[in-house]
């Protein structure tokens, strides 16, 4: 069964009980809307693409509905899809595995092919290795907040 949500490209199929994953996303299909069991609904969006090993990015959300009866909560379920679907648009998901290390070195990398002094950037290496690193490295951009960043700050501040 297809529903319609109001975007026009695009195209949600509901499956019955536990028929496997939610229809392939191609390039015209951003989201779908599953009906995983009666009244619960797994929404997903396709966000793009890994550049590593091209595999698709998914945002995903399970919304529930007030009854648990078959087919309960669908129009609840086709508004948030909608608004994950502008959300996506927008660039306003976090997805993604990048680090702050990892980012470092990507900017690193640039800063050398521009033609950065060596020095320079065997200086900024070392801030990065050295300083920030440790601390924060380790975070994931999509999951890096304000307070990790306040945290650094303060610990800096008082050593």
């Amino acid at each position: 069964m297809t529903f319609d949500v109001g975007v026009p490209w695009l195209t949600v199929r509901q499956l019955q009980g536990n028929n496997g994953p939610a229809a392939a996303y191609s390039r015209r299909m951003r989201g779908s809307k599953t009906e995983v069991s009666p009244g619960v609904w797994r929404l997903r969006v396709f966000t793009g693409q890994r550049r590593a090993n091209g595999s698709p990015i998914l945002l995903s959300k399970t919304v529930r509905a007030p009854e648990r009866k078959p087919g309960a909560g669908a129009r609840l379920a086709d508004r948030e899809l909608a608004k994950m679907v502008a959300a996506a648009e927008q660039g306003n998901v976090r997805t993604g595995t990048t680090t702050v290390a990892q980012l470092f070195d990507e900017r690193l990398a640039h800063r050398e092919s521009i033609g950065r002094s060596h020095t320079t950037v065997r200086e900024y290496r070392r801030i990065a290795g050295k300083i920030i690193g440790p601390e924060l490295g380790h975070i994931r951009l999509s999951k890096l907040m304000s307070r990790h960043l306040v945290r650094y700050a303060s610990e800096e501040a008082a050593s």
